[in-house]
């Protein structure tokens, strides 16, 4: 649909396999698999009876006509966050990661990581839950870097250009991953993974090349934060739940509780919010939007 009026641009039969639309999904963004101002998009499998991964993808053109499709085997993708787009090969077009599998645009695999065997025998490791990639060190010798988060495996981080393992990290059940720049010290990007399932609330900041920098918990919900930009300085809210609500630092100290938020919640400290990060209209400053009970609140820095 074009967002200026709502017009249908594109229309088609979701692929004749899905049995259920419940268990349909697709990438978080587009990309430049063949077209190249960027226009394509992959369709996939949600859990389903694959122990909760998938093991379908589908291509599709901005006029939602097929390219491709693929089946995977072993340890499949697993959640929405289970697929990436990067150039890796440096052609101007992306290439596709999703989960253990790297395909080149036009859906042929470049590499199969390495210890998916591996994965296969670690009990809830059977997918990869989440990945990242890009050239998150600014280094070429070293980029582009594969983040895989395996489930109760921990996180694999993966040559991006083989799919070689370079480190592990058994962090529990690796499950989400937040992409921030918290370390103005660092070359690149950070990766902050998400511990769920058995160790909830624990997040590690990774290194744009894999180093394990911190670990903390602050409390035992989990799996909810995100980058702000707050006055003038780049800081990690945490917002799984009323005590929680903070803000953290590069180094993960805690630096600024944020009361005002946890009045939303009332005698509820684990009441069911939304917690996101906005901009509203013109203004430049990011915003913090708690959703509850329904009413949004919108929190902005004290001038």
């Amino acid at each position: 649909m074009r967002g200026a009026d709502g017009q249908v641009l594109a229309r088609a039969e979701a692929p004749a396999e899905v049995g259920d639309m419940r268990f349909f999904d697709w990438s978080p963004t587009s990309a430049a698999l063949q077209d190249p101002a960027g226009f394509d998009i992959v369709l996939r499998e949600w859990r389903q009876d694959m122990g909760g991964g998938g093991c379908r993808l589908w291509a599709l053109d901005r006029d939602l006509r097929p390219l491709w499709q693929h089946q995977q085997e072993g340890a499949h993708y697993g959640h929405h966050w289970a697929l990436a787009f990067h150039d890796v090969t440096g052609d101007g077009r992306d290439e596709l990661l999703a989960g253990g599998y790297l395909y080149r645009g036009d859906g042929t695999v470049l590499w199969r990581h390495d210890r998916a065997a591996e994965m296969e025998v670690i009990d809830g490791a059977q997918h990869y839950d989440a990945v990242a990639l890009g050239n998150f060190t600014q280094d070429s010798a070293v980029d582009p870097v594969a983040f895989l988060l395996g489930g109760s495996a921990g996180v694999y981080v993966v040559e991006g250009r083989t799919g070689r393992t370079r480190a592990v990290h058994r962090i529990g059940h690796a499950q989400g991953r937040v992409l921030c720049r918290l370390r103005e010290d660092l070359p690149g990007a950070q990766v902050l993974a998400v511990t769920r399932w058995g160790n909830f609330g624990i997040i590690t900041l990774f290194a744009g090349d894999g180093t394990r920098l911190w670990t903390i918990q602050p409390d035992y919900v989990g799996q909810g934060c995100a980058q702000v930009q707050w006055a003038g300085r780049n800081v990690l809210w945490t917002n799984t739940s009323r005590d929680v609500q903070a803000l953290y630092d590069g180094h993960g100290r805690k630096v600024r509780d944020l009361t005002e938020l946890r009045q939303a919640y009332g005698d509820e400290p684990r009441m069911r919010v939304s917690a996101s990060v906005v901009r509203r209209g013109t203004d430049t400053r990011e915003l913090l939007a708690l959703g509850c009970c329904g009413t949004l609140r919108l929190y902005a820095p004290a001038d």
